[in-house]
């Protein structure tokens, strides 16, 4: 469990487009607040190995996490936002250029 730190949670992505349950501590969740309603937050790592053991025993997979993941992550989704911001900063470039 992550307890300090920054940058991308690839990892969680990773589990949670798989289906996985995820437990993971505040900081370990940080920046993926459209996924946290498919995370387990728990920052007591005493309570981790319960918690481990009773998502063995689950039957069922984390369909809500797979979904987010989809939506806010998936390849597609995040070229077509990457698309659009740089037509957007293309176009507020060529407008200054010409504007002067």
């Amino acid at each position: 469990p992550l307890r300090m730190g920054s940058g991308s949670r690839v990892k969680i992505i990773d589990y949670l487009s798989s289906s996985l349950h995820v437990i993971s501590t505040r900081v370990g969740a940080a920046g993926l607040e459209n996924l946290r309603s498919a995370i387990r937050i728990e920052n007591d790592l005493s309570k981790y190995p319960k918690l481990i053991r009773e998502l063995l025993h689950k039957k069922h997979l984390n369909n809500k996490g797979y979904s987010l993941a989809k939506k806010h992550y998936d390849f597609e989704q995040v070229g077509k936002y990457a698309a659009d911001l740089l037509k957007k900063i293309t176009n507020m470039h060529n407008r200054r250029r010409f504007k002067n």
